[in-house]
């Protein structure tokens, strides 16, 4: 049996040592040591050419990271030549443009290899490391920001994505900052001066965001549509003495709503789509409407068979796909279908699936992803503590609301556990946080009723 006494002792004790800890330098610190060790790894493994079906000799992780990372090296050569117009075009992504003055920077003192990318993909990661740590302070306490950011930070999947070529570590650090000002908005009474600079850069950061990653679009949608309605519910025992906010809040709205008309022409290139996956689109595209022919919502339910088509090509992973014969053929099967979006998008993969072998990154690959996903059920289980705790605070249940919204839409639309899994980071980080908060809510009431029978056998 478990001794009461040692284990408040050791709680007690751990909490203590924590708080000596919470520091935002030494969480930098931590990071620093632990991304510089990743990313040599990583490129130690490549260059001995052992895993082939993993890294590339640059060091490049499987097809995205491997394409990327030839086209910036292209767009360095451009600027090693005097060439910067691809900067003022839309031929290329946005991380892509960046990554080619890391490697025109560096790449002459390491080499053409993931090295040169290291300064910017660190910066990248500390700032997420940052940003996190700032939302958990705002939202609970110290102690919870710090214990997110290094739980996220050392996440083997998250922190290998951050040594690649990716838009994934980009895309969350400007999600998380516009998370940060709307909940800074939301908790904090600011100046009209500062209420409205904090929409304006919000407003900027949405544009890059689009132009980043434009399918998550409808989330920023929701994001900023239920913050607005959130913050007339906080104020709306004083909304006319809020009506210039109010009013600067709901032209920001309409700016973000309209972001996919009036930047259309500004969205970078996309990736090419394999000749295979193309053929397979068009074919299924032409059996689908007809079937949806005579349905109500027929143009929309071609959009969700289309979309979950695309995640599942005859590219990817057949090992990875799930729900791959799902079909919605009316909204009855789209209903039918929320609550296991819900479980895909929030729970997957499934421990059913942990120990099986799997065709790119083997059986170590499903064990580092099971881990993690393990790690998250027990801080999702903790969650539930911080949401009973915080249950009156609207700023909780925005991120709850939030998290889950993008998980269930992940659900819904990406049938494929590789890609699933890199989509989710921004949301499973969001519950992350309060999972974290969760802990400490728990080792408190151990705390407690330790001392209480302290107190009674005193």
């Amino acid at each position: 049996m478990v001794n009461k006494k040692s284990l408040g002792k050791s709680v007690k004790l751990v909490s203590n040592k924590l708080n000596s800890l919470v520091k935002l330098r030494f969480l930098l610190i931590i990071g620093s040591i632990i991304h510089i060790i990743s990313t040599f790894v990583v490129f130690v493994i490549g260059r001995s050419g052992k895993v082939p079906q993993m890294f590339n000799e640059s060091g490049a992780m499987w097809k995205d990271a491997i394409d990327y990372f030839a086209r910036f090296t292209d767009l360095s050569s451009n600027i090693s030549g005097g060439d910067f117009s691809y900067f003022f075009t839309n031929t290329e992504q946005i991380h892509v443009r960046l990554y080619s003055i890391s490697h025109f920077l560096f790449a002459p003192i390491t080499g053409n290899n993931i090295l040169a990318l290291e300064p910017f993909n660190l910066a990248i990661y500390l700032l997420n490391l940052s940003v996190i740590f700032k939302i958990g302070q705002i939202l609970f306490d110290l102690k919870t920001g710090f214990s997110a950011a290094l739980v996220i930070g050392l996440f083997p999947t998250f922190l290998l994505h951050s040594t690649q070529p990716l838009r994934d570590p980009l895309f969350i650090l400007i999600f998380f900052v516009i998370l940060l000002i709307l909940i800074s908005i939301l908790k904090e009474t600011l100046t009209l001066k500062r209420f409205t600079a904090a929409l304006i850069i919000c407003y900027l950061l949405v544009i890059v965001m689009w132009l980043i990653r434009e399918g998550a679009y409808p989330i920023y949608a929701v994001e900023v549509i239920s913050m607005f309605c959130l913050f007339i519910l906080k104020y709306r025992q004083t909304l006319k003495q809020r009506f210039k906010e109010i009013t600067i809040f709901g032209c920001f709205l309409s700016l973000v709503l309209t972001i996919p008309f009036i930047y259309k022409n500004f969205q970078p290139n996309n990736i090419e789509v394999a000749p295979k996956t193309i053929e397979m689109i068009k074919n299924s595209r032409k059996v689908l409407k007809a079937k949806l022919e005579n349905q109500y919502f027929s143009k929309t339910l071609l959009i969700i068979n289309m979309t979950r088509l695309k995640f599942i090509g005859p590219e990817m992973e057949p090992g990875s796909t799930i729900d791959g014969d799902v079909t919605f053929l009316n909204i009855g099967d789209v209903l039918m279908f929320v609550p296991r979006a819900v479980l895909i998008g929030t729970l997957a993969p499934f421990p059913n699936t942990w120990f099986e072998q799997g065709k790119s990154f083997g059986k170590i690959g499903r064990l580092i992803s099971a881990a993690e996903t393990f790690v998250f059920y027990i801080l999702m289980i903790c969650a539930a503590f911080t949401i009973y705790a915080y249950r009156k605070s609207i700023e909780v249940w925005f991120l709850v609301f939030l998290a889950f919204c993008g998980t269930s839409s992940l659900g819904f639309f990406v049938g494929n556990v590789g890609t699933l899994y890199r989509l989710r980071y921004v949301f499973w980080f969001m519950l992350i946080i309060i999972g974290c908060r969760g802990v400490f809510i728990i080792m408190d009431l151990i705390s407690k009723k330790y001392f209480k029978e302290q107190k009674i056998n005193t």
